[in-house]
């Protein structure tokens, strides 16, 4: 499916089971950006991976530099 798309593409992985979901993938993404840390929720046990990764930022760096259009990830 990636191949029938060749357009740049940012996956956001986020949490183990997502990371599992990549097994296989890596060669089919290596024209795309895979950012990955842990699941939002883990915050709530300790381990919060999630605030501070930055994708947000890092993502709309990477499809201005793709000379593609930001997403506006305000929720208003």
């Amino acid at each position: 499916l990636l191949a029938a798309d060749p357009r740049f593409k940012v996956f956001l992985v986020w949490g183990k089971d997502a990371g599992n979901q990549l097994v296989g993938l890596e060669n089919a993404c290596e024209n795309h950006k895979i950012l990955t840390t842990g699941h939002p929720a883990s915050g709530s046990h300790g381990k919060d991976l999630f605030s501070g990764c930055g994708h947000f930022f890092m993502t709309n760096y990477l499809l201005k530099k793709n000379n593609l259009e930001p997403i506006n990830w305000s929720l208003n």
